[in-house]
């Protein structure tokens, strides 16, 4: 078991995740929303624990994230204007996310699981770049010179992520081999004529849309933090080397850097979990 993008032995992770566990909000102190898809991740890790009077599971989540890009997403593979958000350019087939978020409901409702409690992030989805490796799918990096470049493993970020149990839904779109700032497929999660920023556009847009918890995306020069600024999302772009950014297409050596996406600063601080205990 691993720090959620970090890769930390497994004593000290377990330790992180106790800590982190019990950090966690009250699930009967947390304001009911409308919608699943509005709760933070903080909230939903709570509320995905036994105990709560609110408790949803992992297969509820998915759920209605993956109702929300059938209506909102748009076409598949669109390298361009797709009539709708066109955050997601590429999904991991629905049987298989299913299967793995009643898995996490496994996980998550057995404290006594051999690989210990389920981390803060078990059941949550995220979406993972384009020029990102998910094992089974085509990464692009937003252009289809590179079709047919089939990941036979996961990215090492991907990895860690589905080692604490979270749900990788699929390849946000990207601008054409990373190097495009104002973005230039995707919709801006506000109003999709405007801008949505680059390169890592679609990875900003899903969260604030609605269509994913939360994303990874990768900056060389400006590509986490102007689509997060554009769309309104809350992002960290870690020093560089502290994420690993092994399976990730390269665009600049020494500069690019991998990190999250969210809604909120204490979700993408919760991803990249960067503090040792």
């Amino acid at each position: 078991m691993e720090s959620a993008l970090l890769g930390e032995p497994d004593a000290r992770q377990h330790a992180n995740n106790l800590r982190l566990l019990a950090a966690l909000p009250r699930g009967a102190g947390i304001e009911r929303r409308e919608r699943i898809v509005d709760y933070e991740i903080v909230e939903l890790a709570a509320l995905l624990r036994e105990g709560n009077p609110q408790r949803l599971t992992a297969e509820q989540v998915l759920v209605e994230y993956w109702s929300r890009i059938t209506r909102f997403n748009g076409p598949q593979e669109t390298y361009g204007d797709n009539g709708k958000y066109n955050a997601f350019v590429r999904l991991e087939d629905f049987s298989t996310l299913l299967e793995q978020a009643r898995l996490a409901d496994q996980w998550l409702t057995t404290p006594d699981d051999q690989r210990g409690p389920a981390p803060p992030l078990c059941g949550i989805p995220f979406g993972i770049k384009d020029s990102f490796a998910i094992q089974g799918l085509e990464s692009k990096n937003g252009t289809q010179a590179f079709s047919g470049n089939l990941a036979l493993r996961d990215a090492t970020c991907v990895a860690r992520l589905r080692a604490q149990g979270a749900l990788i839904i699929g390849h946000t779109i990207c601008s054409e081999l990373s190097t495009h700032t104002v973005g230039q497929f995707a919709g801006n999660a506000w109003d999709p004529i405007r801008t949505p920023g680059g390169s890592s556009q679609g990875s900003g847009v899903a969260p604030i849309a609605r269509l994913c918890a939360a994303a990874l995306g990768e900056e060389t020069a400006g590509s986490i933090i102007i689509p997060a600024a554009a769309n309104g999302a809350s992002a960290i772009k870690p020093s560089l080397g502290l994420v690993s950014g092994a399976g990730v297409m390269p665009l600049r050596s020494g500069w690019d850097v991998v990190g999250p996406m969210a809604r909120s600063i204490r979700d993408a601080s919760l991803i990249v979990h960067n503090r040792r205990p």
